[in-house]
């Protein structure tokens, strides 16, 4: 009767141990921040590419998904697999002051089609404001193609141009607005019946997107609007007819390039 007793008791004593202690079979997130915090809690919510909630001892934090580095998950054997576990951030990096340079492909269409390239210099003030020059090279009217000359009647303009720029998001994808004016120069080419050609003023507006949020290469891709005056003098070889074309292009400009 005594040990049965003893026996009971020793129950009675291990049980009250294991309710005294604190079992944590639950999983336990650690956030690890760019800024060097490191949150031990568990997340209550998360909204990809934008924040996350996590719940601390004292309290719930919210933080910005750019500036979370890493989440590690410290789980038991009995806690089921979180799927925060060994998620992977975007490192946003995207340098948003000093100095860019920004390369990019252009269609121009309308009644008529085109394309062109161009290139620009600059000095970010911050994300939201930048300005700089450049320098390009636009096709506006493919008008006909032989193999032994290349293009014929072909208007050629090489802008010159100031512009502004800025990005709205501090993420690894923001729209961005892009603002450029200047002037068109047109050459003379005789060799092609073309006696005389003089560009004009120019304007085009766009917005778009980049994407990477990398300290280097990131993507853009832009839709717009381009104003162009320019004016063409053509002899033609056979006639001695003189054509003239002063036009004011109307165009919708689509872009892909690239800004560093």
């Amino acid at each position: 009767m005594k040990k049965f007793s003893f026996f009971l008791l020793c129950v009675f004593f291990n049980l009250q141990f294991v309710n005294g202690q604190e079992i944590k079979t639950n999983t336990e997130d650690w956030v690890y921040t760019y800024s060097g915090n490191v949150y031990k809690g568990e997340i209550i919510e998360f909204v990809r590419g934008d924040y996350l909630v996590i719940k601390i001892k004292d309290g719930e934090v919210t933080l910005l998904e750019k500036d979370v580095r890493k989440i590690i998950q410290k789980k038991s054997k009995n806690s089921s697999k979180s799927v925060y576990s060994n998620y992977k951030f975007r490192e946003y990096g995207f340098r948003e002051e000093g100095f860019y340079m920004a390369f990019d492909f252009a269609t121009l269409s309308g009644s008529e089609f085109g394309s062109g390239v161009s290139t620009s210099f600059g000095f970010m003030q911050n994300r939201l404001f930048g300005f700089g020059l450049g320098i390009g090279a636009d096709v506006l009217k493919f008008d006909s193609y032989q193999f032994d000359q290349g293009f014929e009647d072909t208007e050629l303009v090489y802008p010159l141009f100031a512009e502004v720029r800025g990005y709205f998001l501090e993420n690894w994808a923001s729209p961005y607005y892009n603002l450029r004016a200047g002037y068109a120069f047109a050459v003379p080419n005789e060799s092609r019946d073309l006696i005389n050609a003089s560009g004009g003023i120019f304007i085009n507006p766009g917005i778009g997107i980049r994407t990477g949020g990398r300290k280097g290469l990131n993507m853009i891709y832009e839709v717009g609007y381009r104003f162009q005056e320019a004016s063409f003098k053509w002899e033609d070889s056979n006639t001695a007819d003189i054509i003239s074309r002063d036009v004011r292009y109307n165009r919708l400009v689509v872009k892909v390039g690239m800004v560093f």
